[in-house]
């Protein structure tokens, strides 16, 4: 429909916030200066007229309005760049799942208000935003245009009423022509996501083709799970052809043919499905400490800044992780998630860097060695106001990790790691003050079971 107001205003808030109401929004300055704003929460408020302002939510149910406008805002735009931004965009959201919800926090999205923490933004946002993006998948395995049209009713025909779940269920059963009671009982009314295998795989080749089957896990075994599912085969020439499925069973066999030499067949590489992904998919960032509630902050004991870093530690740990200085650090800590603030070179050693990515150059002042500058991922930083972080798997924890934060001598440990929060998708970041200068994110590493490749 058209824009319901009759003026859209930006206004900007010395306090931080994000709030969007009818006709404009309220934005921090912090957030108005990021670069990525008029790509991400500036155009996800815009929508917000619609989706939320002119078409409102039945809170009694779960509110649908963000997971939706973060799918037709946020998603699209990444979209728009090119498949490879849907995809990168889906890959985090369901890495964010991973990292933040657990058994503990998880609830279903009927029960999900407004976002408090990291964990209610992964279930309100994100498992959301992937329950519309699977319907539009199965609405297009039979006309790409039902979802938009789904879309554009629902809100032609209750702007300014209040819409539900239910609602949504009805309009989906509409347009799609079926029962969808299993979809929206699943993934609506129910907690989780599911993790999925190909298991069993055998493969006949011939000379006109191959034929192979395959059994499709789903688990856990106890929930019954049902899902859109894409699966790409490629053949020796690099070909690669897509099969749209929908899984009923936790158990499902399943045939493919195709002419050619089969070379891998990979389940969901794209992230259409909401789901649990592996470490092979998943790589290390900083969002995974966060995600970690025993997570232990360890800071200097002595030291110039040593009192600053603690304030940097206080201010960046997540609900159940512990603050602790590098003397009260246990073993049974040194066993769990840690983030090291400006560490001694005893824990460096004892925990072990990998300087392919991140090293820590020191140089001779004076009676001092001080640190003059890093490494980060080969590329060379020195002098200025700098401050580094960088994130890599637990050497002796597995599904555990170790965050380093270390800060030149004029730098300001505040200034260097106050935006870290935003950059929780990286595996390392430098600083310039608190300028982001350099950042990356690090390759996956471990097994995939949704990939089988021929010989392996």
């Amino acid at each position: 429909g058209t824009y319901p107001f009759p003026k859209f205003a930006v206004v900007d808030n010395f306090l931080p916030s994000g709030y969007g109401m009818p006709g404009w929004t309220l934005l921090g300055s912090e957030v108005l200066r990021l670069p990525f704003i008029k790509y991400t929460s500036l155009g996800h408020e815009v929508l917000h007229n619609w989706f939320g302002n002119s078409l409102y939510v039945d809170y009694d149910q779960g509110n649908w309005c963000e997971g939706l406008t973060a799918y037709l805002a946020d998603h699209k735009y990444k979209m728009a760049r090119g498949p490879a931004g849907g995809i990168d965009y889906r890959l985090n959201t369901l890495r964010d799942y991973a990292n933040y919800v657990k058994n503990d926090n998880d609830y279903p999205v009927t029960e999900f208000i407004s976002r408090v923490d990291s964990h209610d933004r992964a279930i309100g946002y994100g498992k959301v935003l992937m329950i519309f993006h699977m319907l539009n998948k199965m609405f297009s395995a039979e006309d790409g245009d039902m979802f938009r049209k789904m879309i554009s009713e629902v809100y032609q025909e209750n702007q300014w009423k209040v819409v539900s779940w239910t609602d949504w269920q009805n309009a989906a059963e509409k347009h799609y022509g079926r029962d969808l009671d299993w979809y929206f009982d699943q993934w609506v009314k129910k907690a989780g996501a599911p993790t999925i295998s190909a298991q069993d795989v055998e493969v006949t080749q011939n000379e006109t083709g191959w034929t192979a089957s395959f059994n499709v896990v789903t688990e856990p075994a106890g929930e019954s799970f049902q899902y859109p599912l894409i699966i790409r085969s490629t053949d020796d020439s690099g070909k690669s052809s897509d099969e749209f499925k929908l899984i009923r069973n936790n158990n499902e066999m399943l045939e493919l043919s195709g002419s050619g030499k089969l070379a891998k067949l990979h389940l969901d590489p794209d992230f259409d499905t909401c789901r649990m992904i592996y470490p092979g998919e998943m790589p290390t960032t900083i969002a995974a400490f966060y995600g970690d509630a025993e997570g232990v902050l360890v800071v200097p004991s002595r030291g110039r800044n040593m009192k600053e870093w603690k304030k940097v530690a206080e201010g960046l740990k997540k609900h159940g992780q512990k603050v602790v200085t590098e003397n009260e650090l246990t073993d049974e800590m040194k066993q769990k998630s840690l983030w090291f603030f400006a560490p001694s070179t005893m824990l460096l050693e004892e925990f072990g860097v990998n300087e392919d990515v991140f090293r820590i150059n020191r140089a001779v002042a004076g009676s001092d060695i001080v640190i003059d500058g890093f490494n980060l991922n080969g590329e060379v930083f020195e002098g200025g106001e700098k401050t580094a972080t960088a994130i890599f798997p637990h050497p002796q924890m597995e599904g555990k990790t170790i965050v380093y934060t270390v800060g030149l001598p004029h730098a300001d440990p505040v200034a260097g790691t106050r935006k870290l929060p935003h950059y929780g998708k990286y595996s390392f970041l430098l600083f310039e003050g608190d300028t982001n200068i350099s950042k990356g994110i690090l390759p996956p590493k471990g097994d995939n079971p949704l990939v089988w490749t021929v010989g392996e």
